[in-house]
């Protein structure tokens, strides 16, 4: 794979005709008059350095060949640089022929991005988390839904998406800490995207993860690890506030985002230390008052001496908190409160049974009552994996809320995870089956595609592509059975697929089955003549106009261009419906057109 990653690099450029600034190298820029041989020239000078390096450090493939003489070697160097620069200038006379086709397909993957394929439901964080209601809905079909995918060494984990600080009667709401605009670092004239940071200026960080929204799932917050130090993504702008919320602005959500960060940590709070120590923050001690009661009995569960842990570091008393909930608690969905308690924390305490919501809620706020500072967090975790793809994925079943708590000793901030084993949701219930792992891959390629696309890497999007086919065909080898199926399976989804489109497009025109082939005829004469000629048709543009313009570009093909038309036209729209004959004789027509002459008359 490290040889095809290079020969992809080497031989993949987007070439434009114009001289804008997506055309120019970082470091010198050029006439767009020469800029074909500079890149022949570049390619060549890069492959004959390739190879040189191969044939010293790779052993020979036969003793019979490392025994030939000096200039048989250079002869089959030479000839492998010249059969390279062939390459190179097919490559480029390949792209000048089919450059309109090429920027059709970018056009369809930003549509694809765009549009995305509209199934399932969508989601949308709150800015107020009501405790009466849990995050993961009954409807398991729906909630089995992917809405993320990571690209990462290990598992990205707990991905934060908002904090709250204000609590009060079962409604968590953001308190009001400053919100701020990110530093960043742009990339005119070279890339799309932006780096943002915190601090003076953007550094390297070794852990790397690639992170892909699907098109569906609707949110305005980025959902990242807690220990995120750098972001990169195609925004103008990121707004942070002190909790550690990102929202971006003017965001190419296709574009996808890359979160870097020191180390690996799949529980990582949110710890940017503010000026302003966390202790010090009435938002993150506060608790109404009629919830105290209700607290200050558990606490005398928890810490039966004085109530409060006293003796004992904030360290474990958070851990006799968590341990609490494990050891007299159960997670459940049903949860329904009591019309006589204001609060759902007091049915909660009473019935010892709820969702995630509740058990993060509580831990809040008995971490409060003890005096340390905690915040309410939402968001989603990210722990199953992608057999196939080497990536991760998290499903709207996959929505959770938990605690971070402040430790003043360790001058750092905590994940207090309340909730029972059995509730934290890092496996699908279902787990993704053979066809369901082959479909999100592919789901996942195209949309790795189109990160790659925004971002302005097209040739990594090739190389994605390749990687793809490159896994498929591995699983497939050594798998016959099973890649026989997916085979019969696709051609099977494919041709249902021709079926139903057709049905749908002849209901939509109410057009006979034979009227409906005569059409598709032309249409296919149509993308030919305007492959070979250029000759697009626009579309206000009539069979007639259409014909007329071509005709004045190659008068040598007035003749046969028009009969073909008219004859086309003559069979489509006359008054009965079209015969097999009229069909056939259209397609004979195509068939026999003098294509060699249109492909002359290109450059004409």
């Amino acid at each position: 794979m490290s040889a095809i990653s290079i020969a992809i690099l080497l031989m993949t450029a987007d070439i434009l005709k114009g001289g804008d600034t997506a055309s120019k190298m970082p470091f010198f820029s050029y006439s767009a008059r020469v800029q074909d041989n500079l890149f022949v020239a570049a390619m060549f000078i890069q492959l004959t350095l390739l190879i040189a390096v191969a044939s010293y450090g790779k052993p020979a493939l036969s003793k019979k060949f490392k025994d030939y003489s000096l200039i048989p070697k250079a002869t089959a160097i030479v000839l492998s640089l010249l059969l390279c620069a062939g390459l190179l200038v097919s490559s480029i006379r390949f792209y000048n022929v089919f450059e309109a086709n090429i920027r059709n397909l970018e056009g369809f993957l930003l549509k694809y991005g765009t549009r995305g394929m509209r199934r399932g439901a969508n989601f949308m964080s709150s800015r107020s988390v009501d405790l009466r209601r849990p995050m993961r809905g009954q409807n398991k079909e729906s909630q089995r839904q992917i809405i993320l995918r990571a690209e990462s060494e290990s598992p990205p984990g707990y991905l934060r998406g908002r904090a709250y600080d204000a609590y009060n009667s079962g409604t968590w709401l953001p308190a009001s800490v400053d919100s701020v605009r990110m530093n960043s670092q742009s990339y005119e004239g070279i890339l799309v995207y932006r780096t943002f940071f915190l601090g003076t200026k953007a550094l390297q960080y070794p852990m790397r993860s690639d992170f892909m929204y699907s098109s569906d799932f609707k949110t305005d917050v980025l959902l990242v690890p807690g220990n995120y130090k750098q972001l990169e993504l195609v925004a103008e702008r990121l707004i942070w506030n002190e909790n550690g919320v990102l929202v971006p602005e003017e965001w190419e959500r296709d574009g996808g985002y890359t979160v870097f960060s020191k180390d690996k940590n799949d529980e990582a709070a949110y710890n940017h230390i503010s000026k302003i120590s966390p202790d010090k923050n009435p938002a993150h001690l506060s608790i109404p008052g009629e919830v105290i009661p209700v607290l200050d009995r558990v606490l005398w569960e928890i810490f039966p001496k004085d109530g409060i842990g006293k003796e004992l570091s904030a360290t474990n008393r958070i851990k006799a908190i968590r341990e609490y909930f494990i050891r007299n608690y159960r997670y459940s969905l049903d949860f329904s409160m009591d019309e006589n308690d204001s609060d759902p924390l007091e049915t909660f305490f009473e019935v010892k049974s709820g969702h995630c919501e509740l058990f993060a809620a509580s831990a809040v706020l008995l971490a409060r009552r003890i005096g340390i500072p905690a915040r309410y967090v939402t968001g989603f975790l990210c722990f199953e994996k992608n057999p196939l793809g080497n990536y991760y994925i998290s499903r709207l079943e996959n929505a959770h809320a938990w605690a971070e708590v402040y430790i003043p000793e360790d001058n750092r901030w905590q994940l207090l995870e309340a909730t029972p084993d059995d509730g934290i949701p890092t496996q699908s219930s279902g787990g993704l089956g053979i066809f369901q792992t082959y479909y999100d891959y592919f789901s996942k390629v195209l949309r790795s595609v189109l990160v790659d696309v925004r971002r302005g890497f097209f040739a990594k999007a090739v190389l994605a592509v390749i990687i793809f086919a490159y896994e498929l065909l591995k699983d497939v080898v050594w798998n016959p059975l099973r890649g026989t199926l997916l085979l019969l399976a696709a051609i099977l989804s494919f041709v249902l697929r021709k079926m139903i489109m057709r049905r749908r497009r002849r209901s939509r025109w109410k057009i006979s089955e034979n009227a409906l082939k005569l059409a598709e005829e032309f249409e296919v004469f149509e993308r030919k003549f305007a492959k070979k000629s250029g000759m697009l048709r626009e579309n206000s543009e009539t069979i007639q106009e259409w014909t007329r313009r071509s005709i004045a570009k190659m008068p040598e093909l007035s003749s046969v261009l028009s009969g073909f038309a008219e004859q086309y036209q003559e069979a489509r729209f006359k008054l009965h419906e079209p015969r097999d004959k009229d069909i056939l004789e259209i397609r004979s027509l195509r068939k026999n057109f003098p294509w060699k002459k249109v492909h002359a008359q290109k450059n004409y």
